[in-house]
């Protein structure tokens, strides 16, 4: 058996100490445990407390607070943000690109050749590849392309980056409605607005 401390007022786990090993003292208060429930405390770590009426180990869910959420959700759009910016295919001049990674080194490449041949005074409309696209069609880059499409990647890449400051700003703003003086949301009012925020 494994004997568990908890706090005596939330029910919270503080720690398990296990029969075979001999401690100088244990804490108080105690339960017992079997093995497969010491387990399953250990597989769902914070999500096991002692209910205080049974003494029994029970199943718990954290509600998160205003701050946890506000985390999470910031955090959700900027995966959403980088995800968009790495979308495949990528559209240029009604063309659609491969852009996974590999694709973007391409990319990336090419657009460097085609900057040191226009430094070097090269013709801009002159034609420095044959690209493949998604579809397995075939392009013709110039120079000049090559320059439009580093154009358009930066633009799609600030469109990103200003939605995804646009919500975040909504999601302050609705932080700040909990703080102000007087409140013009509760908490929980908060909570719900920031989980309705999504990229799309």
């Amino acid at each position: 058996m494994i004997k568990v401390n908890y706090n005596v007022v939330t029910g919270e786990i503080l720690g398990y100490y296990p029969d075979d090993i001999p401690y100088p003292s244990i804490p108080e208060p105690t339960i017992e445990i079997d093995t497969a429930t010491h387990q399953d405390c250990i597989n769902n770590p914070g999500r096991r407390r002692v209910d205080l009426s049974t003494l029994q180990i029970v199943e718990y869910n954290p509600v998160p607070t205003l701050a946890e959420v506000q985390a999470a959700k910031i955090a959700e759009l900027k995966a959403a943000r980088n995800a968009a910016e790495a979308a495949s295919p990528f559209v240029y001049d009604g063309s659609s690109f491969d852009y996974d990674a590999l694709s973007r080194e391409r990319i990336n490449a090419a657009i460097s050749g085609a900057t040191i041949a226009a430094i070097s005074g090269m013709d801009t409309s002159t034609v420095v590849a044959e690209w493949t696209l998604q579809d397995n069609a075939k392009r013709n880059m110039t120079i000049a392309d090559w320059m439009a499409f580093r154009q358009a990647e930066i633009a799609r890449s600030g469109e990103c980056h200003a939605h995804y400051n646009a919500l975040k700003a909504d999601i302050e703003a609705i932080v700040e409605e909990t703080t102000a003086t007087p409140p013009t949301k509760t908490e929980a009012e908060a909570i719900v607005a920031i989980n309705a925020i999504a990229w799309a």
